[in-house]
């Protein structure tokens, strides 16, 4: 009788087992569900801002919009055909100088201190390099 009693005895505590074991993952398995559910609902959420994102990036860079505030803050404007200088006018008069800008509010930007700088250094290279090219025409293209 002991021989039985033990078996079941046996049997009975390895069924316990197994069944607190298949509790415990049950368990873990439905945290990891929720957990899932929790980073799918995230990624959702990011898919829509992102969108939203991409949407709103596609409305500032419309070249429309972008073109008015440039005349409305910058002064600027699209370039006309008679303000685009042939090659054989550059060749013979030398660069034009540039123009202040006219800005939306009727003020004038200056010219930068950079554009002129770079003009005189380009007319003191074109002398040395060439005493008989006139000022201002860029050394490279004198030899065209």
């Amino acid at each position: 009788m002991t021989r039985g009693f033990l078996g079941t005895t046996l049997w009975i505590g390895l069924a316990a087992c197994i069944g607190v074991g298949l509790f415990l993952i049950k368990h873990e398995v439905k945290l990891k569900e929720q957990r899932l559910d929790e980073l799918n609902a995230q990624i959702r959420a990011n898919q829509q801002s992102v969108h939203v994102l991409r949407a709103e990036w596609a409305y500032l860079n419309d070249p429309v919009r972008l073109r008015g505030l440039a005349e409305k803050y910058l002064g600027m404007h699209p370039v006309q055909p008679s303000q685009i200088a042939s090659l054989d006018a550059v060749m013979r008069d030398g660069l034009p100088a540039p123009l202040p800008t006219r800005l939306a509010d009727g003020r004038t930007r200056p010219i930068a201190p950079a554009a002129i700088a770079a003009r005189a250094a380009t007319a003191a290279i074109a002398a040395r390099t060439n005493p008989a090219a006139p000022a201002g025409i860029n050394p490279l293209l004198h030899h065209l």
